[in-house]
């Protein structure tokens, strides 16, 4: 059954999040709680003002990032420096990483990443199968993300990525 569950979950969540994050993210941005001072994200680089939702809109948030998330990434980065940070977090939850507050909702704590690659992938309870097919893979099964506080959390996936 873990088999069948994780992906339909997976699956289910990338179906609500097509339609529920870009929509409510044009909302939700406008409540997000901004520091006074600069911090690094997660990864200690990209000093830049952060932010949080607060608690009932958690859901839209990524258990890895704070707001504006992600600038670790170059495509955030550039959005960061020629839009702002309302604009940035909103492509960081909105269109990039949709509904990763609720994906972590139906996660698990995991001890490390999976390893990138194709075809099956099992420790513990964690799984992940990627298929390629042409220019593209599809990935069920498990991702990890490290969480703010360190530690690892896997959550339901059902995607489709570029090989």
């Amino acid at each position: 059954m873990k088999y069948l569950i994780t992906p339909l979950i997976g699956f289910l969540l990338a179906l609500v999040s097509l339609v529920v994050a870009p929509i409510g993210m044009l909302f939700a941005v406008f409540f997000i709680k901004w520091d006074s001072v600069e911090t690094p994200g997660s990864y200690g680089l990209n000093p830049t003002i952060r932010g949080d939702l607060p608690y009932l809109l958690s859901w839209f948030q990524t258990p890895d990032e704070r707001f504006p998330g992600g600038l670790y990434e170059q495509s955030v980065l550039d959005c960061l420096n020629s839009k702002g940070k309302w604009v940035c977090s909103y492509y960081w939850a909105g269109i990039r990483n949709q509904m990763m507050g609720m994906a972590a909702y139906f996660g698990k704590p995991a001890t490390d990443y999976i390893p990138e690659g194709f075809g099956f992938w099992s420790r513990d309870d964690i799984w992940r199968y990627a298929l390629p097919i042409g220019p593209i893979k599809i990935v069920v099964g498990w991702q990890v993300y490290r969480r703010l506080d360190l530690t690892f959390l896997a959550v339901p996936v059902a995607t489709i990525k570029s090989t």
